[in-house]
C-alpha cells in the first residue's frame, strides 16, 4: 500500500494532451506505472521512497495529431510515516512523443491516494494548451505496479 498512488500521480499528468482547438475539452484516461528503480531515505519520523518509473498513458478521446498513447518517464516521492502510513507524494513526469515534441507534468497525492496533475510546460503541439486534473489509483497491482485512472481538462492558451 506504501506505494500504492505512485503511479496514479505519474500516469495522471499526461492526459492534458486531450485537448481540443480553440476551447477546453474534458477527457478520460488510463495508465499502468512500473517502478525501474527504487530508493529509500529513512529518517527518525518516517520514510521517504523514491521511485524512477516508466509508464503507459492511454486515453480514448486524443484530438487529431495527438498520440493516442505515451511512454513517458517519471520520479516519484512517497513519504511515509514511521507505521508506513501513506502521508502523500510527489511527481513529475517528461515525454518525448512520436513526433519529437515534448511536455513536462507534475503531480501531487494526499493520505487517500487521489490527487492533482498539471502540466509544467511543453513545444509542438503541447505549447499552446494548459491542462490539469485528477487521478487515482484504481489497482495496486504490487510495491512497484499500478493502474490508475486520470481525468481533466485541457484549454488551448
Amino acid at each position: 500500500m506504501k506505494l500504492r498512488f505512485i503511479g496514479v500521480l505519474v500516469g495522471l499528468l499526461l492526459p492534458f494532451i486531450v485537448s481540443a482547438a480553440g476551447h477546453g475539452q474534458k477527457w478520460v484516461g488510463h495508465g499502468f506505472s512500473n517502478a525501474i528503480s527504487v530508493k529509500q531515505t529513512v529518517g527518525k519520523g518516517g520514510v521517504i521512497i523514491h521511485q524512477e518509473t516508466q509508464e503507459f498513458w492511454d486515453w480514448s478521446n486524443a484530438p487529431e495529431a495527438f498520440p493516442r498513447a505515451v511512454a513517458p518517464s517519471c520520479s516519484v516521492s512517497v513519504a511515509m510515516d514511521s507505521t508506513g502510513n501513506f502521508l502523500g507524494a510527489m511527481t513529475s513526469c517528461e515525454i518525448v512523443d512520436s513526433d519529437g515534441d515534448v511536455v513536462l507534468f507534475r503531480g501531487k497525492a494526499g493520505p487517500n491516494g487521489e490527487g492533482t496533475w498539471e502540466q509544467v510546460t511543453g513545444s509542438g503541439k503541447y505549447a499552446n494548451y494548459e491542462a490539469s486534473g485528477t487521478f487515482r489509483t484504481t489497482v495496486q497491482i504490487s510495491d512497484t505496479q499500478s493502474k490508475f485512472e486520470f481525468e481533466g481538462e485541457t484549454i488551448k492558451k
